[in-house]
This record gives C-alpha cells, sequence and structure tokens, in this order.
C-alpha cells in the first residue's frame, strides 16, 4: 500500500487498484480507512460510479445523511441505467 499511496500507476490501473484497497479496508471493518482510497478511485475516474456507490454507503451507515445524499444522486446522474444507480436509488429511498 506504501508503494501504491505514493502513485506509480497507468491511470486505467489505478482507478481498480484503489477500489480494491478500499474494500479490503470494508472487509477489515474499517470504513473510514476505506473512504480515502474510494475518493482516490473517483477522483482518477470521475465519471465510474462505483466508488461514488461505496462513498455514499459508506456515509448513509455512518449517520452522515447529507453526504450519502449527495453520493448517491451523483451515482444516479452519472450512470442512471447501472446497477449502482438502482442501489443508489434505493438507499434515498431510505433515507427519505
Amino acid at each position: 500500500a506504501e508503494v501504491l499511496s505514493r502513485g506509480g500507476l497507468a491511470p486505467q490501473a489505478d482507478r481498480e487498484v484503489y477500489f480494491a484497497l478500499g474494500e479490503v479496508r470494508l472487509a477489515q471493518a474499517r470504513p473510514a480507512d476505506a473512504v480515502p482510497w474510494f475518493e482516490r478511485a473517483a477522483t482518477t475516474h470521475p465519471a465510474w460510479p462505483r466508488p461514488l456507490l461505496k462513498l455514499g454507503l459508506i456515509a448513509a451507515n455512518g449517520g452522515d445523511r447529507d453526504a450519502a445524499v449527495t453520493y448517491l444522486r451523483q451515482v444516479v446522474r452519472l450512470a442512471p441505467d447501472s446497477v449502482e444507480a438502482r442501489q443508489a436509488r434505493a438507499v434515498l429511498d431510505q433515507l427519505r
């Protein structure tokens, strides 16, 4: 992770690796540590809804409704017909 945190990967590989590192942190029940990796994945590829969905779910589970709604709406806006958008809509409905 140290080498990855300093960069050096090809842009296309970056997003997948950063996302995977976020997933590892979630699997370790460390959502706060997952956030920077998902943010990096989202920054590396802004049109990719998967990390935004994860960020929205982490925010929702952490009680940060405003951040959750912001991330989840971005998912729906970016990829309205995607699986991620369907999941985002379901969570948005629960947050109302």
